[in-house]
């Protein structure tokens, strides 16, 4: 006698529920298992999506039509539910930090994994550019296309950090930054936020 396989069916979290209706259509509901609430745990979840009586190829297509977004809709809230679970909430808190907070981060992250002093240096000096740029309470929700195509530019007619008077080592006058230094300054700017 062979034994027969017993057909595992995976449980989800969310899933269709058909109501008949008295007109004959069947509306779609989407039931979710939440705990610790009224109505036996389940929650219920109007689509707005209605099946029709099945009489010719036209309706059959439409109800395999609103079938197949209604299971695209309950496939985006597993996946909302399962973010949820395992407590990946997608906060703006990101957002909300400055820019040169972020730079400072990066170069001193990077000189912990031992990279170059040359590599902080050019951090740092992108750093002061940005600041020179557009100050230092730029946030990172700030820093789109406009603000990136801005600092491009701000680097191709800019001058380098200096001083009108150098009087020690080290300093020196104000020139314009040279195409190779723009370059790298955007591409260190780039891999920071990257």
């Amino acid at each position: 006698m062979a034994r027969t396989k017993k057909v595992v069916k995976a449980k989800e979290p969310v899933k269709l529920w058909l109501k008949a209706l008295r007109n004959g259509n069947k509306a779609i509901y989407l039931r979710s298992y939440v705990p610790n609430s009224d109505s036996k745990g389940y929650m219920y979840e109007s689509l707005g999506m209605y099946l029709v009586p099945e009489v010719d190829a036209a309706t059959k297509n439409q109800n395999k039509n609103t079938l197949l977004a209604a299971e695209a809709i309950k496939a985006q809230r597993i996946i909302d539910a399962a973010n949820g679970k395992a407590s990946i909430k997608k906060t703006d808190r990101g957002k909300q930090t400055l820019l040169v907070d972020w730079m400072q981060y990066y170069a001193e992250k990077k000189e912990k994994l031992g990279q170059s002093k040359s590599n902080a240096v050019t951090i740092k000096n992108v750093l002061l550019h940005l600041i020179k740029y557009k100050g230092d309470k730029i946030t990172m929700a700030q820093v789109d296309k406009a603000y990136c195509e801005g600092f491009v530019m701000y680097l191709a007619n800019g001058k380098t950090i200096g001083t009108s008077k150098p009087e020690r080592s080290g300093e020196h006058k104000e020139k314009p930054i040279a195409n190779s230094t723009a370059r790298l300054y955007f591409n260190t700017f780039v891999t920071a936020l990257n």
